[in-house]
C-alpha cells in the first residue's frame, strides 16, 4: 500500500512497472526524473574568489550544479 501511495504522488503512470516492489532510490529517481524545473539563473560566470575563477554552471538537462575551479592571472 505504501508503494502505490507513493507512485500515485509521484504521479507515475507507467504500464510497464514490474509485479516487483519499488525500491526507496527507484521511486525518488521517478518522481525527481518527473519534477525537472529550470533555473531562474541558466549561467552564472566570472564570481572571482580571491586570484581564482569560480565557474558556476547550471544545466537543465542533468539539474545539478557544477562548481569549475580555474586560477586567473589578474
Amino acid at each position: 500500500k505504501d508503494i502505490a501511495d507513493a507512485l500515485a504522488k509521484a504521479c507515475v503512470d507507467d504500464a510497464s512497472v514490474s509485479s516487483a516492489p519499488l525500491t526507496y532510490l527507484e521511486l525518488f529517481s521517478r518522481a525527481k526524473s518527473m519534477n525537472k524545473t529550470v533555473s531562474f539563473h541558466r549561467f552564472i560566470t566570472g564570481i572571482k574568489v580571491l586570484d581564482q575563477v569560480a565557474v558556476y554552471q547550471l544545466t537543465a538537462t542533468d539539474a545539478t550544479k557544477q562548481l569549475l575551479m580555474g586560477i586567473s592571472e589578474v
